[in-house]
């Protein structure tokens, strides 16, 4: 699931043993899940990003444009909630489309 992500192998092996996996129970419904947490893409508007924006470009402009300037993807941002033990990866892939 890590290598599916993009991490590379050397970090799904570093991150492989701190990864949460969901198991069900009645509490849960089955889930493996006790509340929900939100993933965010946050993206502050730089004179690069108004010009593509201005000039009608397209999303995958913006995206890529947003990658240069360091912001993090919604996956990238659920990979890190995987990491810290909050959901897992399976979930952060099924819900996420970068």
């Amino acid at each position: 699931a890590l290598l599916e992500a993009g991490f590379t192998e050397e970090h799904a092996e570093l991150y492989h043993d701190r990864l949460f996996t969901h198991h069900g129970c009645d509490a849960c419904n089955g889930t493996g899940y006790r509340k929900r947490i939100g993933l965010y893409q946050v993206m502050q508007l730089s004179e690069r990003m108004r010009d593509i924006i201005l000039r009608g470009g397209t999303s995958l402009d913006m995206h890529r444009q947003a990658i240069v300037e360091g912001v993090k993807t919604m996956r990238m941002s659920g990979i890190l909630r995987a990491i810290e033990g909050v959901t897992s990866v399976e979930e952060v892939l099924r819900v996420t489309n970068d």
